[in-house]
């Protein structure tokens, strides 16, 4: 199904299973397809509800700008469409960091949420992954005539921008969370432990030989754990 999204966005979205109703939210280029094996697993217990964030995968743009406030906005239009009340989030990368801009809307209850590889600021990518992201956006502005040009520099943008979090410093958030970190991350590691300090209740697993992509890497791992915490 579409759902109809501010700047004429239509949002693609399914469903699959049946029970507590969870919103994935997938990484920056990517689209619902990523958390396959997470859907497979879980929608035998959850109603899983899988949305492409706008611009990705079969989502349109829209003629806003990307911005994390307003693909969080997204969320909560989803949720009002589908008649949810309360429901759960599981975000990966760029999904994670949606997912903590919806906690910072309080138009609706959240379960739980959980949180794969965060980060709230670009510094907090480390510097060999961030660098190449900042050369490769300064070297699309001279382009921005070009409407893909200017789609690719507002997915980039999402990672190297500051996106404003600092709302979320002001109190502690109350859903509980689970986070999940490769423990060879692109965040680096202090910086998801100030994130899980932003909770009132919060478990901090760390991944074992795992870099940032755990999703389809390490399964048979995480998989287990989510649904352990979300069933507690």
């Amino acid at each position: 199904m579409t759902i109809d999204a501010l700047g004429g966005a239509k949002l693609f979205v399914t469903c699959q299973g049946d029970g507590a109703p969870i919103i994935m939210l997938h990484g920056n280029r990517q689209d619902s397809s990523s958390f396959h094996f997470q859907t497979e697993f879980l929608s035998k217990t959850f109603k899983i509800i899988s949305l492409d964030s706008r611009g990705h995968g079969q989502s349109t743009h829209g003629s806003l700008p990307l911005t994390l406030d307003l693909m969080a906005q997204d969320v909560i239009t989803v949720a009002d469409a589908l008649k949810l009340s309360t429901f759960s989030m599981i975000g990966f990368s760029d999904g994670a960091n949606i997912a903590l801009k919806v906690l910072g809307k309080p138009t609706h209850q959240i379960d739980k949420v959980v949180l794969i590889s965060p980060n709230i600021s670009p510094n907090q990518l480390k510097f060999y992954l961030r660098l190449p992201l900042q050369i490769l956006y300064l070297m699309m502005k001279p382009f921005q005539k070009s409407l893909w040009i200017r789609r690719q520099s507002d997915l980039l943008s999402l990672m190297i921008h500051d996106q404003a979090f600092s709302n979320l410093q002001l109190e502690k958030l109350s859903p509980p969370a689970l986070i999940l970190s490769g423990r060879n991350d692109i965040i680096h590691s202090h910086h998801i432990r100030e994130i899980s300090d932003l909770f009132i209740t919060a478990k901090l697993v760390w991944i074992s030989h795992a870099g940032h992509f755990i999703l389809n890497r390490k399964q048979a791992v995480i998989n287990p754990l989510i649904k352990e915490f979300l069933e507690t």
